[in-house]
């Protein structure tokens, strides 16, 4: 019927299907990718709520550090990036009057009295070694600087929610600090992600369409095939990419690996309707009658092979995480564009190109006996294939996927300082000044006590401004009104400068007003919060679990980056085995529905089972590690090894010959493999080491899979078959 149409109105299809094309490209491309975690957890999730809330709130959440070399003016450099649009504030430093103020209010009240009366002791006994005894140490102990040297935090002026902002402030960043040694924060991990994603976008999917001509080229031998299979492929790629960017707003990380994987899977059901239209051409039919013929025999093994392919890949949409169900979304809706165009356009092309015949291969019906035998074998191999499942290993550091030297484990000791540094620290927002005083006495606390192992460092405003400054101050007035005793001249030189710092020093109260704005806007004057400062790596999703774990119960309505990844950690621990079970449910009952008879529907799922099997032992073989990009292997190789499967099955029904089964269809599903298999390889040249491994699990995986689809499938339906 599709077929008759398409060729009764070849003009009207093939303009339709042009306008699509044209019309949703212009709507949704060129793609845009957005690498905000945010946007890809569940609006509902708690941590999530937690941190839209702090984001919403004036200040934000997000801050990024600038580290410079050694000797650099730092408060040029400040300037320099303060200048630019991207950013609000930049700050090294208080000034440094107020900067001294500020750090003799961080001096332990104690230590400041003992000090005094050691020095009144000393000018008492003016013995050089009696003072060297009473003066041992340090004179006035260095308060802890809030950000190390060499550093320059910035306050952007937009929110890492917005990529397209979080690219700019980076580029204005590096542009206005080309010394930098390091550049870090939640916006630039957001741009960072963004460029490593859409630069693999465009090599990956040049890569897989290069490779998938190549191998078209060499397994069909017809140039006029090629140009037939090419257009609809290369439009509903476009259409399909399009669609997803228009649907979700943007793409992702996972959802930019789409593109080179479609190149792979939409040619597979030209290639199969291509492959019986040439075998009709060989038999004496006419193109229009081939093209008739091969959509009445394969269209409806293509129709039950999308949609069990898309159940596949449907299940991933199951996962809470968006990231992952949105590339289920984007696979499930390109297979089916893809589908759609093979239908309608390939018949047009089909007869005005007519690619030629191919010679119809002659019955020969192998022994059963034989079989029987490689169905054993087969059993045997997916058994021990099975044994090596328990090795399979979990890569949890995300920081670990991405391009070479971004990884935790590749980072120098300064880098993993730089790093920590610039971790989004954890916000607990507070009622007013007088609960943060008591919420960060409290959290210190907890921090000393060793319960909060992950927080390095608890930040407020009583940081700076202690609440007990009048106290403190009047400490500092007797230990300073000492430079003024004559006998202070028998001190130590180092003691009697410290003394003169200190007594120059304005010892009146710091006001809350008179702290740089960008420090008000960190810390939270306006909007009364608590900081916890973290240390470790926080990439690695354990790490981020566990902090979780840590504060659940102990603060209320705490936000980080690191609380919402959390999820990630749920992905690969739960998620995982939810979409992997709900993805072999969904396409065995689509199976079943198709078949019908039940010796039909075990010989599918022996051959579907015994590939994810394989697939399975051989990263365990080949130590690929399961991380949360290539965690999609598993619904994706069941919803492409299912093709397979379906064209084997009817072809041996059809025939009742596993031979001519095997160099007909088994043939096209060959080619079909291999093209599918280059749009994965194609993944491999991804400078994101996330995609990569995507790319090298399933690649092996679905060569696995074909391999044991090929052998268990035509044995067990020999097996299985009654006897003539």
């Amino acid at each position: 019927m599709i077929a008759r149409l398409a060729l009764r109105s070849p003009r009207a299809i093939a303009a339709l299907l042009l306008m699509l094309t044209v019309l949703t490209a212009s709507f949704g491309l060129p793609p845009r990718i957005d690498g905000d975690l945010l946007n890809l957890i569940p609006p509902d999730n708690p941590s999530a709520i937690a941190l839209q809330a702090l984001r919403d709130a004036p200040g934000g959440e997000g801050l990024a550090i600038v580290a410079f070399p050694e000797g650099t003016d730092l408060a040029a450099a400040a300037d320099a990036l303060e200048a630019t649009d991207s950013v609000r504030l930049a700050f090294d430093a208080p000034e440094p009057a107020l900067a001294r103020r500020l750090a003799a209010l961080q001096l332990d009240p104690d230590a400041v009295s003992d000090l005094t009366v050691r020095i009144q002791g000393a000018m008492a006994m003016p013995s050089p070694l009696l003072q060297a005894r009473l003066l041992a140490g340090e004179v006035l102990p260095e308060p802890e600087p809030l950000y190390p040297p060499g550093i320059v935090v910035v306050i952007p002026s937009g929110p890492s929610t917005d990529a397209w902002f979080c690219e700019t402030l980076l580029a204005d960043l590096e542009a206005a600090a080309p010394d930098a040694t390091g550049i870090a924060g939640s916006h630039i991990a957001v741009a960072h992600t963004g460029r490593e994603a859409s630069a693999d976008l465009v090599s990956t999917a040049g890569i897989s369409l290069l490779l998938v001509v190549g191998i078209l080229g060499v397994m069909l031998r017809s140039v006029r095939a090629l140009l037939a299979l090419l257009p609809p492929l290369i439009m509903a790629v476009i259409v399909s990419l399009s669609l997803v960017q228009i649907i979700n707003g943007a793409l992702n990380t996972y959802t930019s690996m789409g593109t080179a994987i479609l190149f792979g899977l939409g040619i597979d059901f030209g290639i199969h309707l291509m492959a019986r239209y040439r075998e009709l051409r060989g038999l004496g039919h006419s193109p229009e009658e081939a093209v008739v013929a091969s959509w009445a025999e394969v269209g409806p093994p293509c129709v039950t092979a999308a949609l069990t392919s898309a159940a596949g890949f449907a299940a991933l949409m199951l996962a809470e995480f968006r990231g992952i169900s949105q590339l289920g979304g984007a696979l499930a809706l390109g297979v089916l564009v893809c589908l759609g165009f093979m239908f309608l356009l390939l018949p047009i092309l089909l007869v005005r190109l007519d690619p030629g015949p191919v010679p119809v291969p002659v019955s020969k019906t192998s022994g059963g006996r034989k079989l029987g035998s490689l169905l054993a074998v087969g059993l045997l191999l997916t058994v021990l294939a099975g044994t090596l499942w328990p090795t399979l290993t979990v890569e949890y550091d995300t920081s670990a996927m991405r391009n070479e030297g971004f990884a935790w484990a590749e980072l120098t000791e300064p880098q993993r300082a730089l790093r920590e540094q610039a971790f989004p620290p954890v916000v607990v927002p507070v009622a007013d000044a007088q609960a943060r005083i008591t919420e960060h006495a409290r959290l210190q606390g907890l921090v000393e006590a060793g319960a909060l192992p992950h927080v390095q460092r608890v930040l407020s405003v009583e940081s700076l401004l202690p609440a007990d400054q009048p106290e403190r101050l009047a400490r500092l007035a007797t230990l300073a009104a000492l430079h003024e005793d004559p006998r202070s001249a028998t001190l130590p030189v180092p003691v009697r400068q410290a003394l003169a710092d200190l007594h120059a020093t304005d010892l009146t109260p710091v006001a809350e007003a008179e702290l740089p704005e960008a420090l008000q806007i960190l810390l939270g004057v306006e909007n009364p919060r608590v900081l916890l400062l973290l240390q470790g790596n926080m990439r690695d999703l354990r790490a981020s679990n566990e902090l979780k774990q840590e504060l659940d119960g102990v603060v209320e309505g705490a936000a980080s980056e690191f609380l919402t990844q959390a999820i990630l950690y749920n992905l690969i621990t739960e998620d995982l085995r939810r979409f992997a079970l709900a993805a072999l449910a969904a396409v065995l009952v689509l199976l079943s529905i198709d078949l019908r008879r039940p010796r039909l529907v075990a010989v599918a799922g022996l051959g579907l089972l015994g590939g994810i099997v394989w697939a399975g032992g051989g990263m365990a073989m080949a130590d690929i590690r399961i991380n949360i990009a290539n965690i999609v292997a598993l619904p994706i190789l069941l919803g492409i090894g299912v093709d397979v499967v379906i064209h084997l099955l009817h072809r041996l029904e059809a025939t009742g010959d596993v031979g001519v089964a095997l160099r007909t269809s088994g043939y096209a599903a060959l080619t079909s493999t291999l093209t599918t298999l280059a749009a994965f390889i194609a993944l491999v040249f991804a400078e994101n080491r996330g995609i990569r491994s995507t790319g090298e699990a399933i690649s092996l995986g679905l060569g696995l899979v074909f391999m044991a689809t090929v052998l268990l499938v035509p044995a067990g339906w020999s097996v299985l078959r009654a006897p003539d």
